[in-house]
């Protein structure tokens, strides 16, 4: 059973960046480890938004690679936790609920590290839909989501601090 490194946070604020250095660090170490990367990401250069306000779409494409790797390797590192998709969704469709309780459970069916990444740097809008100010809002909805729904996180700046704290927390 893996353990699943999921990296949390708001548009901008160094998930890939954090999610690309864990990944090498661990390899690195001859741990048998793979990255899950951000599905949504693609639909944005893309140009996709159609795409981005199915989040059943996305929920199922960003959680296989999980699925098939949770008996493959020993850690997995994603910077889109495939439950963080509920925090982007309409709460006004009719299936949220039922959807925000199979992402929950589901996440909860994994062994999981969280952790909540803080931007330290300058804002950049690029490969973004938000801008800095909702990029901010949605940093604390996702918290608050998170909080709300008993799933552990720990706070951490983005930068070296970051993979020190997940080396450690490791052993």
């Amino acid at each position: 059973m893996a353990l699943h490194i999921q990296i949390f946070g708001a548009p901008g604020s160094g998930k890939s960046t954090m999610r690309s250095r864990l990944f090498y660090e661990l390899k690195k170490r001859q741990l048998k480890v793979e990255e899950v990367v951000e599905v949504a990401k693609d639909d944005t250069y893309n140009e996709r938004y159609l795409d981005l306000s199915d989040q059943i779409q996305l929920f199922g494409k960003q959680h296989h690679p999980h699925f098939i790797l949770e008996n493959i390797v020993d850690y997995i590192v994603t910077d889109s936790p495939p439950i963080i998709g509920i925090t982007y969704m309409n709460k006004d469709l009719p299936y949220y609920e039922e959807l925000k309780t199979l992402m929950v459970k589901t996440d909860k069916s994994y062994k999981t590290l969280n952790y909540f990444l803080n931007r330290n740097h300058e804002y950049q809008e690029f490969g973004r839909n938000q801008t800095e100010k909702e990029s901010d809002e949605k940093a604390e909805e996702v918290k608050q989501f998170l909080r709300d729904n008993n799933i552990e996180f720990t706070e951490v700046k983005s930068g070296k601090k970051f993979i020190k704290k997940v080396l450690k927390d490791l052993g």
